[in-house]
């Protein structure tokens, strides 16, 4: 069976572990490829390491066609969301799979936008991810990830300044993104944002506010107690001193 292959569909892929692709090919040699390989317009989309092995050990395989896929980024979003459903992805991997989606989600909507009011000039309006920011942003990716809020943010700075080297071992779960993280941001902030001068200082406003109150209480207080002295009534007292 005539299936092609497109290496930028096949990158997407996080490669299997030793032991992964150990298991898998002795699963294709004892019970065959039962699984149908996923295919769109005869390109494979899904079963790429099981496409490889069949086809170099003559195992049978069979196709099916997906749905619903319009162009080669809605390809591209299938496949990685597709990835999701995995067993074993090592949090760094589940948080760059959600990168990758965001930026072709992003590039498609910028696309649209500029022919959505028509005419020679359209206009660009923003999405409600460019409108709310990183953080309404990171917050839809951890879902899609399946990691936290915090775990997406730190996974971001991790993978635009860290080294290859500390990316692969993430992805093969050798180390964790908190300690990465942590080695780039020790400190706790951001490079190049400076301590507030008030950081640590207890504001005094409340405070001055509060005395001032308490000073008059004692004062009314001292009134009153004066305005009792002979009076076996107290209520009495009060009520002449308000009169």
């Amino acid at each position: 069976m005539k299936v092609r292959v497109d290496a930028e569909f096949r990158e997407l892929i996080p490669p299997l572990s030793g032991d992964e692709r150990a298991q898998l090919e002795a699963n294709l040699k004892r019970d065959g490829c039962r699984d149908p390989l996923v295919t769109w317009n005869g390109t494979l989309l899904d079963g790429h390491n099981r496409y490889q092995f069949c086809t170099s050990e003559r195992i049978k395989f069979s196709t099916v066609e997906v749905s619903g896929i319009n162009d080669r980024d809605d390809a591209k979003c299938w496949i990685i969301r597709n990835q999701f459903g995995r067993r074993n992805l090592e949090p760094f991997v589940r948080c760059e799979l959600s990168f990758g989606l965001d930026e072709i989600e992003k590039a498609k909507a910028k696309e649209r936008q500029k022919t959505s009011t028509g005419g020679k000039r359209p206009q660009l309006v923003l999405n409600s991810d460019q409108a709310g920011g990183k953080g309404r942003t990171n917050m839809k990716l951890a879902k899609i990830a399946g990691v936290g809020h915090d775990t997406i943010h730190k996974a971001r700075i991790i993978k635009n300044e860290a080294s290859e080297d500390v990316k692969e071992k993430l992805r093969r779960g050798e180390t964790s993104i908190n300690a990465e993280h942590k080695k780039l941001r020790p400190t706790g902030r951001e490079p190049g944002k400076k301590p507030r001068k008030d950081a640590g200082k207890k504001k005094s406003v409340t405070y001055s506010a509060t005395s001032k109150q308490l000073e008059e209480i004692a004062n009314r207080v001292e009134e009153l107690k004066k305005l009792t002295k002979g009076s076996s009534n107290f209520w009495d007292a009060i009520g002449v001193q308000l009169k």
